[in-house]
């Protein structure tokens, strides 16, 4: 019930389908590259999907304890 977090997000190639599958699930992504965080920025708000967070800092000065499941690739 908790939330998904992808550490290294990139483009949104797997936050998008995930957010989409879970809707009622809050999806988290961390990418620091402009261009991909950007990109996933204005794809998350064209498709109307408002339980993605994407964030553009390093995940290791993140506090991930209150996630359920926790992807990277």
């Amino acid at each position: 019930t908790g939330s998904i977090v992808e550490l290294g997000s990139g483009w949104g190639s797997l936050l998008i389908p995930l957010a989409k599958q879970y809707p009622q699930r809050k999806i988290i992504g961390y990418e620091l590259s402009i261009m991909p965080w950007l990109t996933t920025v204005i794809l998350k708000k064209l498709l109307g999907l408002n339980n993605i967070h994407v964030y553009r800092k390093n995940f290791l000065h993140s506090d991930l304890a209150s996630a359920s499941v926790i992807l990277c690739y």
